[in-house]
């Protein structure tokens, strides 16, 4: 621990500093990582700190066979160290992950009010062409057909041709078919999906409110591990 929390408080630094008020960013999953790995360090280095002052149950320290002089410095060392730790999972990490949820919440309410108006978009992913994979908004609806394009990227698309629901590209693979569904219904399924001309594994499509509920969820129970943690280790924990 005296060499391990020093380099998660670097690390846990590092990787806090990649946030750019963005939920839906690339680092996002990298963050999250260091959050959860430095809660399990802190953790135990906690338990150790309490081996170490005899205020854990399991063991004394009569029954370490340590310097105590050495001990004594190894703890405050390894205490300096986990109080920035605490403070940096507390102060930084905790709000942050707070206004993530806000704007994915936000974000969430705004797609279910469009989607009373026909107008949420879905979103794809997993897709073995993974350039399909994305945000796709209604683009046009005429005589029975449904057209959406991927944001940003208007050759993707995905449509309703009268008989079925498709994927292709503009201009790759001839534009045959990538994948494709049965479902004869204006709504976009969600299941059903085959593969045409397209690689594996399937695309798994959802109404991109059902994703921003999902990305709440996993932002919610990483806040919910840092606040367990806080209540566990209350009398180590940086006010």
């Amino acid at each position: 621990p005296k060499v391990l929390v020093p380099l998660m408080c670097r690390f846990l630094d590092e990787a806090l500093a990649l946030d750019v008020s963005d939920p839906w960013g690339s680092t996002v999953d990298l963050i999250l990582f260091a959050v959860r790995l430095c809660t399990r360090v802190e953790a135990a280095a906690n338990f150790l700190l309490e081996v170490c002052r005899g205020e854990h149950p399991s063991v004394k320290p009569t029954d370490l066979q340590i310097d105590e002089k050495n001990l004594q410095q190894t703890v405050q060392e390894v205490h300096a160290s986990l109080q920035h730790l605490q403070k940096r999972l507390r102060k930084v990490a905790y709000p942050m992950i707070d206004r993530w949820i806000d704007m994915v919440v936000d974000r969430m309410l705004e797609e279910e009010r469009n989607s009373d108006k026909e107008e949420c978009p879905v979103f794809v992913s997993g897709a073995g062409d993974t350039r399909l994979n994305g945000t796709y908004r209604k683009y046009s609806t005429l005589s029975g057909r449904v057209w959406y394009r991927k944001a940003n990227d208007d050759p993707a698309m995905l449509y309703f041709n009268g008989n079925q629901w498709v994927f292709r590209i503009d201009g790759y693979k001839y534009g045959q078919y990538l994948y494709q569904s049965t479902f004869q219904t204006v709504d976009v399924p969600t299941q059903g999906w085959k593969k045409d001309e397209g690689e594996d594994p399937l695309p798994e499509v959802v109404p991109s409110v059902n994703k921003q509920a999902r990305l709440a969820c996993n932002f919610h129970a990483h806040r919910m591990v840092l606040l367990q943690q806080a209540h566990r280790l209350n009398k180590h924990v940086v006010a």
